[in-house]
């Protein structure tokens, strides 16, 4: 039983990581941007890489998940492009978002050509995919 729950606990701890320069409240984490608490050694490899940040972190400062969250890929008002694709149709054209969102977010988009708001998911490359 014990084994099991250090098990457990042990895929859900991760190893502590401090800022090596203060990195402002919506900064993208870089591989130079952190090291670990225990040795000093940079975090080439790390979950948190590639996340932003939710609240400014000093120096030396300890980097928590609550202090993480995905990036903003598309902010608010600005222009994307929208793609529906249904098997071989592939239909492309220009909106602007009506609200921010990450990877994976479902947000309002205005197509511009037609004036009508459509609702879509973003995906990695920024792109919003309406279905």
């Amino acid at each position: 039983m014990f084994a099991s729950l250090y098990l457990l606990l042990a895929a859900f701890m991760i190893e502590p990581v401090q800022a090596t320069q203060t990195l402002k409240a919506g900064d993208v984490l870089h591989a130079g941007d952190l090291a670990y608490v225990a040795d000093g050694s940079i975090a080439v490899e790390h979950e948190f890489l590639g996340q932003a940040l939710i609240r400014t972190a000093y120096a030396g400062q300890e980097v928590r998940r609550d202090n993480i969250r995905p990036a903003i890929l598309v902010k608010r008002n600005q222009m994307v492009t929208l793609r529906y694709v249904r098997g071989a149709l592939e239909i492309t054209t220009m909106g602007r978002a009506l609200s921010q969102g990450s990877a994976g977010d479902v947000i309002t988009v205005l197509n511009l050509q037609s004036k009508q708001t459509v609702q879509g998911v973003i995906d990695s490359a920024g792109w919003v995919l309406v279905s």
